[in-house]
């Protein structure tokens, strides 16, 4: 099961609101826990807040600060993941997130639904959220369609989830996009850079006089009767942040199969 809250996150009276739910089944994974010689998949209830993260396992429970994530989709060891078949009916939808305790340094839980009749739809549901947390209103720099021969300087902008109306039949779906924004001469600007990837590398680029990794995206747009390729360069500072964007390319949006997403570390 699956509980969403509206993707508007703000505080009530200055408290933390609850933004999404996850119940399936959980394991809690410590250097001590791959010691045992049986690993026990639990019930496991995520509860996500505007600033923190609740575990709540049927015999424990504990919370972290969203800052305290440190990955998302790290690939659980194989022990772990064959002592799911033993609780689970299916262990072939799971993820995983990592965060960092004060007394047992990083740790790494993995979930999953009950049952595989759900498919990954619980999980991408309950990571969408999450990301929209790590991601929104994060700095970055970015040159938008490259041309050769032509100097372009870099423009500050933020990453941003904006809301996008797509209608079917007779139903109007909001599905929220991950975009760049940028503003100029008092105007907004978005470079909508994550969609139809067609390659995504790192180079070593100048920003600020210094070499620094950045992400080089390469898209493909239709216009008219061609397409059209376009280079980007999309500089994030924050390691951090920047991790959690390549986990939202391949987790979220899918493109596990493109450039070098497809050696990023993931279950």
């Amino acid at each position: 099961m699956i509980v969403v809250n509206d993707m508007n996150i703000e505080g009530i009276e200055g408290k933390s609101s609850e933004i999404a739910r996850f119940s399936g089944k959980g394991v809690l994974i410590t250097p001590q826990t791959l010691e045992k010689p049986v690993i026990k998949w639990d019930l496991l209830e995520i509860i996500l807040y505007e600033d923190k993260i609740i575990f709540e396992f049927s015999d424990n429970k504990f919370e972290v600060g969203i800052e305290n994530i440190e990955d998302i989709g790290y690939k659980l060891p194989k022990k772990v993941i064959e002592s799911a078949k033993q609780s689970l009916e299916d262990i072939k939808y799971h993820s995983s997130i990592v965060v960092k305790s004060d007394k047992l340094g990083d740790i790494i839980i993995g979930f999953a639904p009950e049952t595989s009749i759900y498919g990954k739809t619980p999980i991408i549901n309950f990571l969408r959220r999450l990301f929209y947390l790590l991601l929104n209103n994060k700095e970055v720099k970015i040159i938008y369609d490259i041309e050769e021969n032509k100097y372009k300087e870099w423009e500050e902008g933020y990453l941003k989830f904006t809301e996008e109306r797509i209608k079917e039949e007779f139903i109007v779906k909001i599905k929220y996009k991950l975009v760049v924004k940028v503003l100029k001469d008092n105007r907004a600007i978005i470079y909508d850079i994550f969609s139809n990837i067609k390659d995504i590398e790192i180079e070593e680029k100048e920003v600020n006089g210094y070499l620094k990794p950045v992400l080089v995206i390469k898209q493909v747009i239709q216009q008219t009767k061609k397409r059209k390729y376009v280079i980007s360069y999309l500089y994030v500072e924050d390691k951090k942040v920047r991790l959690f964007l390549l986990r939202y390319l391949v987790l979220v949006l899918e493109y596990k199969d493109v450039g070098i997403l497809k050696y990023i570390n993931n279950g």
